[in-house]
């Protein structure tokens, strides 16, 4: 629970928390880690409405449901997930938390920088890169890598619905348009680093719980 915790920390002080009518949840897991997520949102407070819910599943579950907000809204939506709780134990779990921490950082605590952004973007986030060449990704060519971002409704309304192939899909999701993507990244560049040894930014956070 400690990347959620870490999330809804961030979204409160930053202010972000206090301009949403409600967060909106999609959650994958046995009964039991959701009766734990919903104990967790409940004890902070938070304002929230379940919008998804399964035992098994990708990302997509949560994103398809903003692709059908998508066909009758406008405005903006953040898109952000526990990224590494699914599996807390692996190798590189210590550059996992920092990659998400630093996309926390971006998108969350510096949210008011990537709704300007949107009046003149299509997308906002950190890490937009091009399709590596690893075979998981060749459904698609532009993405957020770790997928946190903001989209414009208007832009995410002429997207594919969300693919199901696999769940490297949810990363390529956003990036899916047949048209030129508008993409303010605030750390272009770091595709290149990456692929030169750099796997993972620095931690930048003010808030993290």
């Amino acid at each position: 629970m400690h990347a959620l915790m870490e999330h809804i920390v961030a979204s409160r002080k930053s202010g972000l928390l206090d301009m949403c009518e409600t967060m909106k949840v999609g959650i994958v897991g046995e009964e039991n880690v959701r009766t734990m997520v919903y104990q967790l949102l409940n004890s902070q407070n938070v304002n929230y409405e379940i919008i998804a819910e399964q035992d098994h599943g990708w990302e997509q579950m949560t994103q398809t449901q903003i692709y059908n907000d998508a066909q009758t809204n406008d405005g903006y939506a953040l898109y952000a997930h526990t990224k590494g709780a699914a599996n807390p134990h692996r190798q590189n779990i210590e550059e996992v938390n920092a990659w998400r921490k630093t996309m926390c950082h971006y998108n969350v605590e510096k949210w008011n920088d990537c709704v300007e952004s949107l009046k003149t973007h299509d997308v906002c986030g950190i890490y937009w890169m091009e399709m590596p060449t690893q075979p998981e990704h060749i459904d698609h060519k532009w993405f957020f890598a770790g997928t946190y971002w903001w989209a414009r409704m208007d832009y995410i309304r002429q997207l594919p619905p969300p693919p199901m192939k696999s769940r490297y899909n949810a990363e390529g999701w956003i990036g899916m348009s047949d048209n030129e993507i508008r993409v303010r990244d605030f750390a272009p560049g770091w595709d290149e680093a990456r692929y030169n040894g750099t796997r993972f930014p620095p931690m930048q956070a003010s808030f993290i719980y």
